[in-house]
């Protein structure tokens, strides 16, 4: 039975809210603060989904009008495609004709904060701030430029200056990213002219890594010690830890009495928590700290790395490479096992259910360790 669609003057006189059919696919919406407007409804051949698409206002297009525009985008509907070709839904047309409107004026500078916003929420904030002080290193010019439009010559001028610089490969690492963030996004399309396989590595090569540290031969640490005044470094190297988890060491991570110093994750190259047992020799160091209102042991907001280095007062030597004195001790002098060494420095040791296995005996197991340290590093105070 063929169905009957309501005429013009019909639906004038419908005022109650509701849908009400006025051609194939085409209805006139009533809403309930009275306003009406001509909607196609359909089910997209894409997303399989009944969908609507408004036609513009019944006060401005006419039935005929509209019914035309419904005819027409029925047929589109309908149409099998050609090969090669894809389906057509209006409402996805649309989408991807406001997103390309938008890929066209939008920038590299402005798509990266986005970027940034989106990965964040997993990284540490020492991965955030030095992506920071990387992205400096990007030219304005190159942020200004639309992430639609970036070519191979423009990541290329970008990063030539930079290359030999520590931020070079960072940089190039994060315009990869970004640009596939966006051509997922639809934002961009075509090839990353920012990829480095197959494509950057052509023109550039990756600068070698320099993991080496300088450290002060471990016989010489004695005498040296009983020269310094300064409480950051003796922590440093009573501790065997890193610069960045003295630095910005809190008194909350201290519990004195049971003599531990628990390192938060999030300051851990590993990303894991970590426990350091402390000497007395490491105890005292603490406990002659003035405490303030600041949550820094060590001066309000925490040292800076370039003090440590001064405070060494031997030219070449690191603040980190007293961990590899500390390790070349360890090995030499003492008859502890690697894995005690190797757990002590903070590395990675075993595989998770081992590491579980151990965790519980593990720290008295270093505390003896690192008494034998500071026995070693204090024997000329």
């Amino acid at each position: 039975m063929k169905r009957e669609y309501l005429n013009d003057r019909q639906l004038k006189l419908r005022t109650e809210p509701g849908r009400y059919a006025a051609a194939p696919n085409l209805y006139l919406v009533v809403s309930k603060g009275k306003t009406r407007t001509w909607a196609f409804i359909y089910t997209s051949p894409v997303t399989g989904k009944r969908r609507e698409l408004g036609l513009g206002s019944a006060g401005l297009v006419t039935l005929a009008e509209a019914r035309a525009k419904a005819d027409e985008l029925r047929g589109e509907v309908k149409k099998k495609p050609k090969k090669g070709e894809k389906k057509f839904d209006p409402l996805e047309e649309k989408k991807e004709a406001k997103q390309e409107v938008e890929a066209s004026t939008l920038t590299f500078g402005a798509y990266l904060e986005t970027w940034i916003s989106k990965q964040q929420e997993e990284w540490r904030d020492s991965t955030l701030r030095n992506i920071r002080v990387a992205l400096r290193n990007v030219p304005q010019s190159f942020n200004d430029l639309k992430v639609a439009s970036i070519t191979d010559a423009d990541v290329v001028d970008a990063i030539t200056p930079i290359w030999k610089k520590a931020a070079g490969p960072v940089v190039q690492n994060i315009m990869e990213r970004v640009l596939d963030f966006a051509i997922f996004h639809k934002k961009r399309t075509g090839a990353n002219p920012a990829r480095w396989r197959n494509h950057l590595d052509q023109n550039f090569k990756r600068p070698k890594k320099h993991e080496h540290h300088n450290a002060m031969p471990y016989k010489g640490i004695p005498a040296w010690f009983a020269t310094i005044d300064f409480d950051p470094l003796k922590l440093l190297v009573l501790t065997a830890t890193r610069s960045n988890e003295v630095r910005l060491a809190q008194w909350s991570e201290f519990d004195l009495e049971a003599k531990v110093w628990t390192i938060p994750g999030e300051r851990m190259k590993n990303g894991n928590e970590f426990s350091v047992p402390l000497t007395d020799a490491a105890v005292a160091v603490v406990e002659r700290q003035t405490r303030t209102r600041s949550p820094f042991v060590f001066k309000r907001g925490g040292i800076v790395a370039s003090t440590l280095v001064r405070k060494i007062g031997v030219p070449g030597i690191t603040a980190h490479g007293f961990r590899s004195s500390f390790s070349d001790w360890a090995f030499a002098e003492t008859d502890h096992s690697q894995e005690i060494i190797e757990m002590s420095l903070a590395h990675t040791v075993g595989n998770a259910t081992t590491r579980a296995y151990r965790r519980g005996n593990a720290i008295e197991k270093r505390r003896a360790l690192m008494q034998d340290w500071s026995d070693f590093v204090t024997s000329k105070v």
